[in-house]
């Protein structure tokens, strides 16, 4: 999985596979990746994980598909007949990929929807904050907020995806007040938050 040990979403989604491993006594092998400054390296150490896993002989795999890297150690567990669910992220990749299933949410969709509810609450500018925009999910779900807003048209007007740090709370706090401003009446302001760490 991408979750790194510094995102605090992945937390209980590591807790509830430990746990559920031992209520089904089954021999779980789970780490979490220590976060990297480029992404992508997180990505490659998984593809090369999920690779050896397969290789060694599991009996089945849940993956999350952040991008494109994992994909082909994915298509190398299917060509040894290992099971393969994908989680979290990687939705489109796992239908394309024809895995046995996929635990997550329809991403653009979410990020249209959390639009039309900002839209009815009054939004009238909407950002999207992305903690993680090396992820395609995440990308995905600014999309959607952006679409929905467009579509709305009108007095409502889309201002832009904000790349904002997952761990540094001062620096979050100054990149989104340069982006937006930091003074004056934020009435109307709509905002996308895309992680649990972001809600403080």
């Amino acid at each position: 999985l991408h979750g790194v040990t510094t995102d605090v979403f992945w937390d209980p989604v590591f807790a509830s596979a430990k746990q559920a491993a031992i209520d089904m006594g089954i021999d779980l092998d789970l780490i979490r990746f220590q976060p990297s400054a480029d992404e992508q390296d997180v990505h490659h150490r998984m593809a090369a994980r999920i690779k050896t896993l397969c290789e060694g002989g599991v009996d089945g795999i849940f993956v999350s598909i952040p991008s494109d890297v994992v994909i082909d150690s994915v298509k190398r567990c299917q060509e040894l007949q290992v099971p393969v669910v994908s989680v979290n992220a990687g939705g489109e990749a796992s239908e394309e990929l024809k895995l046995m299933n996929h635990i997550g949410m329809l991403e653009y969709s979410a990020g249209y929807g959390g639009a039309e509810r900002l839209i009815e609450a009054g939004m009238k500018q909407g950002y999207c904050l992305n903690h993680a925009p090396e992820v395609d999910v995440t990308k995905q779900r600014c999309q959607g907020f952006e679409a929905a807003i467009k579509e709305h048209g009108g007095d409502v007007v889309y201002k832009g995806e904000i790349e904002v740090p997952m761990d540094n709370t001062a620096q979050y706090q100054f990149v989104v007040e340069e982006f937006v401003g930091d003074s004056g009446d934020w009435e109307g302001f709509g905002i996308l938050l895309l992680g649990p760490t972001q809600i403080e």
